[in-house]
């Protein structure tokens, strides 16, 4: 037994020391607490402590009980901010693999970009509709890292100057209006993060994320436009009311437009030159909505039929049509169409999305790439009218995605045979042929 443990011992220290090939210099970390999920990003100077080139940097992400990762990406500061290939190690552990070797002694910048959904939570849980909401959200005060670290900061960045409380230690933390610094300068060795920072701030707007998300894009391509169409359930997860809702009270205050947890109206961005604009939801037509064209754009305010306060639910349905010409490229007989990954109102998270691109039929060599993982996908084939063989289908589903950023972009690419075109002629001509020889043989004296 002895020498198992002898053994066990020997391995998991030469690993430690195998690790140390890298050094954090410095280490700046910037927490996000004004969305609707945590955006963390983290700036490192890295340092290869270690007598060979290096390639892979393993990244360590730390995240509390229930917290998870819902998108990280890993920038390349040396090289004109170009993303760098990310392996998963395990949950919460990932391998960043550099452009160029790194020399001993040498030191690379590296950004890396986290959203983690789940972190924070109200305190108290339950309010009165016109109270304020207070979140709590916690995190380790140093970075918990693999490699030992020289200097650090953490940086939070807050809704409102309005903090309750926040965690200090032997040094208060620098704050300055809706930022709270914590820096130090004493060598952190990996695995002591043991120390946490709790900050309980305000933040009086909805925080609304979507429990089911379905987009569906069809495209037509004798008539050049694309018709699109979303639908998404929306839950607010703002502290919940701790009395009944009051409409006579909602109504009285609302006259002075207060700031308030429950979401009373989603502003929607389509282009400027979208056509036959519907949104509804479970009971019809959204009535007291409004709709402004601008020239660079097209505002659509969605109010709701009652505030959805914390808890609540509220499902609508929104869809239009636009030209092909404003997202559509021609190259060698290929068409590329870059679209929006989703037109929702803001920052969301989405627990379960899907995506479905019906294609013109004669579309061929299709290829549809979306910028988050998808849990699944298929292909099928729907028949519509006049159809022969079939428009093909492709499915995305996804979950835990996060939505906001403007590099969420849909590749997609597809070659048309005109002589379906065609084809859809003869079958129109030869129906008007039926028709009138039908006609006439009744007719006809």
């Amino acid at each position: 037994m002895w020498f198992f443990k002898a053994f066990l011992w020997i391995l998991i220290t030469g690993y430690v020391f195998a690790e140390q090939i890298w050094k954090n210099s410095n280490a700046i970390r910037s927490i996000d607490l004004r969305s609707t999920f945590v955006k963390e990003t983290t700036s490192l100077i890295i340092v290869n402590e270690g007598n060979e080139p290096q390639t892979v940097y393993r990244y360590h992400q730390h995240v509390n009980r229930g917290e998870e990762i819902a998108k990280i990406e890993a920038v390349l500061k040396d090289h004109s901010k170009k993303k760098a290939q990310l392996t998963q190690v395990d949950d919460v552990s990932f391998d960043i693999f550099l452009e160029t070797p790194v020399q001993p002694g040498e030191s690379r910048t590296i950004t890396v970009r986290t959203s983690l959904i789940h972190g924070f939570r109200p305190l108290p849980s339950a309010i009165d509709q016109d109270d304020s909401q207070f979140l709590v959200y916690k995190t380790s005060r140093f970075l918990d890292s693999l490699y030992s670290t020289e200097q650090q900061r953490t940086r939070f960045i807050l809704p409102s100057s309005n903090v309750e409380s926040y965690t200090t230690y032997d040094e208060s933390p620098a704050r300055n209006g809706n930022t709270i610094v914590y820096e130090t300068r004493s060598f952190v060795l990996p695995g002591d993060n043991s120390e946490e920072i709790q900050v309980r701030y305000e933040h009086t707007t909805p925080l609304p994320n979507a429990i089911d998300f379905h987009m569906q894009v069809e495209f037509h391509q004798y008539r050049q436009k694309m018709d699109v169409s979303e639908r998404i359930v929306l839950e607010n997860r703002s502290a919940k009311l701790k009395t009944p809702f009051d409409r006579a009270r909602w109504y009285m205050k609302n006259f002075y437009n207060p700031i308030s947890t429950a979401i009373n109206r989603f502003l929607i961005t389509l282009p400027s030159d979208v056509s036959d604009v519907s949104y509804t939801d479970e009971v019809g037509n959204i009535t007291t909505s409004h709709m402004r064209t601008e020239p660079q754009q097209t505002v659509l305010e969605l109010l709701p039929r009652y505030p959805v306060f914390g808890g609540w639910n509220y499902l609508y349905n929104l869809g239009w049509s636009m030209p092909y010409s404003t997202f559509t490229t021609h190259e060698d007989g290929q068409i590329f169409i870059k679209l929006p990954l989703t037109w929702v109102p803001g920052e969301l998270f989405f627990e379960k999305a899907s995506w479905s691109y019906v294609f013109p039929e004669g579309a061929s060599n299709i290829s549809v790439k979306l910028p988050v993982e998808a849990d699944s996908s298929n292909v099928n084939t729907v028949h519509k009218f006049l159809d022969t063989k079939g428009r093909q289908v492709y499915t995305f589903e996804a979950s835990n995605v996060v939505d906001g950023d403007p590099s969420q972009i849909v590749e997609i690419s597809y070659s048309f045979d005109n002589s379906v075109m065609y084809m859809r002629v003869a079958i129109i001509t030869a129906l008007l042929l039926i028709l009138a020889t039908s006609v006439y043989l009744i007719w006809a004296p």
